[in-house]
């Protein structure tokens, strides 16, 4: 079970931070054995998949984290691990927001109110994947 440090609770995969004013901030929660090694995209898993993972980080940037600045951290982090990983086949070029096609998340959208929002995926662009 964990306990709460220094205002902060671990929860799954989410960090609950008290704050001065007594409201609560969000942010992902990593454990201090996590090393941030992911697939490399010199194996031979499938390339979906390999994307898959990248997505499913930003995703997980944009429904856990309320707070902008913390949210571009994460973003940050996350493609800087995915550049580390794609050194050897090519770097990656960018990575924009895309709207998925099915429908709407139920997670709650702070910023905006809306108990719906629509979700967000992401588009990957490696350079040195495809052959002309």
């Amino acid at each position: 079970m964990e306990r709460e440090q220094d205002g902060r609770l671990p929860m799954l995969d989410v960090m609950l931070i008290k704050n001065q004013d007594r409201t609560i901030t969000t942010d992902v929660y990593r454990k201090e054995t996590h090393t941030d090694h992911y697939l490399q995209w010199s194996s031979n898993h499938p390339v979906q998949q390999k994307l898959g993972i990248v997505k499913t980080l930003m995703h997980r940037a944009d429904t856990l984290i309320q707070d902008r600045t913390l949210r571009e951290v994460e973003k940050g982090k996350v493609r800087t691990h995915s550049v580390t990983a794609a050194i050897q086949t090519g770097p990656l070029e960018k990575v924009t927001p895309e709207k998925h096609s099915r429908g709407t998340t139920r997670t709650h959208n702070v910023e905006t109110g809306d108990k719906h929002p629509p979700a967000l995926l992401y588009s990957l662009t490696l350079k040195g994947l495809q052959k002309d």
